[in-house]
């Protein structure tokens, strides 16, 4: 997870399969990493100035 938040960091234009955006909610994104022990999620929001919230991680 720490690695994709770093690319997302270099690369904001990110998306599937690591990056999925909510449709229902405007600016809230899935982040998804793969590991040999499962799926990891956290769901944020992108703010102005490259600068985003952490609501939860899975």
């Amino acid at each position: 997870m720490v690695a994709l938040i770093k690319r997302l960091r270099e690369n904001p234009s990110l998306r599937e399969p690591h990056l999925k955006p909510i449709e229902r909610y405007k600016g809230l994104f899935e982040l998804r990493a793969k590991a040999k022990d499962g799926i990891a999620r956290s769901f944020f929001v992108m703010l102005q100035g490259r600068k985003s919230i952490c609501y939860d991680a899975l």
